[in-house]
């Protein structure tokens, strides 16, 4: 059988190793590989997978996220809910998909009543994990960095940019932008917020930060020096892998 990651560009995503140890370690007769596919192939590309007798599962990363969804059936409420995926399995000849990004996300925070969030970013995991705690906590006060034209109702700020003055209320902040990362080189040396602003934050402030390689940002660095507490976006990274490859095990013995 044959797995894929697909996305564009790609650059040595850790998903292929996490897969690969997992179906030597459960002697799995699974091959995993990346595929880089370029947007206008994408349909023919889909199509092929859905005729592919020995295609099984595929992890789905940028810029398709939200896409992948006009080609498959949603696998549960909550990657209904957020209309995202990162994961698509086979079944006949549907795909079925599901999101354990956002999955994971939940489960790597906290477990606090928090009053003002922000989250920085509004892409594949942005747009989702907002839509989410927006209706998990449902009486904060939310603030949304992105460059996009959204419409939002009165409880969310669309901001361009970070006021110095709004880490006096900031109690959760999240990075879902690829700012501190090695996706590209540009990216590493930066971080989503600046030193001096993030120099009067909430005593209560919690900085997710999605970025998982390398272990080490600019941001987390910040962090460490004003003594917030941070958690970068490893675990969650690891957690959507172990959910999604339990999926992708159940439909493997079911199909044996």
């Amino acid at each position: 059988m044959q797995s894929y990651i697909i996305g564009y560009p790609l650059n040595n995503p850790r998903s292929v190793k996490l897969w690969r140890n997992f179906f030597k370690i459960n002697k799995m007769d699974i091959k995993m590989d990346p595929l880089s596919v370029r947007p206008e192939f994408l349909n023919s590309t889909i199509l092929k997978l859905k005729k592919n007798k020995n295609f099984i599962a595929s992890a789905i990363t940028m810029p398709y996220k939200k896409v992948i969804t006009n080609y498959s059936i949603y696998g549960n409420k909550l990657t209904k809910e957020v209309k995202s995926s990162n994961l698509i399995i086979k079944n006949n000849n549907n795909l079925i998909c599901y999101n354990t990004d956002i999955e994971a996300a939940l489960k790597s925070l906290p477990n606090r009543n928090f009053k003002n969030i922000m989250i920085f970013g509004y892409g594949g995991v942005g747009e989702p994990l907002f839509k989410i705690l927006y209706k998990k906590f449902n009486k904060s006060k939310f603030s949304v960095i992105s460059k996009k034209n959204i419409k939002f109702s009165r409880r969310v700020n669309l901001l361009r940019k970070i006021n110095e003055n709004f880490f006096k209320k900031i109690d959760l902040f999240i990075n879902c932008s690829p700012l501190g990362s090695s996706l590209k080189k540009n990216f590493l040396n930066k971080s989503p917020i600046n030193y001096n602003i993030l120099k009067k934050h909430n005593k209560k402030l919690f900085v997710f930060d999605i970025v998982y390689k390398p272990y080490k940002t600019r941001l987390s660095i910040y962090c460490k020096k004003l003594g917030i507490a941070y958690k970068n976006g490893y675990e969650m990274n690891s957690l959507q892998a172990n959910i999604a490859l339990k999926l992708v095990r159940k439909k493997y013995l079911h199909s044996k």
